[in-house]
């Protein structure tokens, strides 16, 4: 951890503890952003670049899920080390189940399913 000083409206000196995150730690990488019209190959390719430094430091990985989400609308993505490829974007406001069925998914997947070689130790 690493603790950064920073100071509130009353110029009081507040420590906050921020945990550092290694690209060998991340399971599931996503890309937020706040408009609908950033659902564009832009976003698709920041996307890719996450999933290259994934593959880069987790050796163990055979694919990696992710999923954009750009206003309302809702992609997931499945990589490999030869591409990418996505599913049909979902409007998250007129489907909030399908929404909340990826997230969940994501959530309580296995390592296995998530992309890692689990023979490899």
């Amino acid at each position: 951890m690493c603790i950064r000083d920073r100071f509130n409206r009353n110029h009081v000196i507040q420590k906050r503890y921020e945990e550092v995150v290694y690209w060998s730690n991340i399971h599931v990488i996503e890309e937020i952003k706040r408009t609908c019209q950033s659902d564009n190959i832009s976003t698709d390719l920041e996307l890719a670049g996450y999933v290259w430094e994934i593959f880069g430091n987790q050796h163990n990985r055979r694919f990696v899920l992710g999923f954009t989400l750009c206003g309302g609308f809702m992609r997931v993505w499945l990589f490999d080390r030869s591409g990418g490829i996505s599913l049909n974007r979902i409007d998250i406001y007129h489907d909030p189940t399908m929404f909340i069925r990826v997230i969940t998914g994501f959530a309580t997947m296995e390592l296995f399913q998530l992309g890692y070689d689990t023979t490899i130790m």
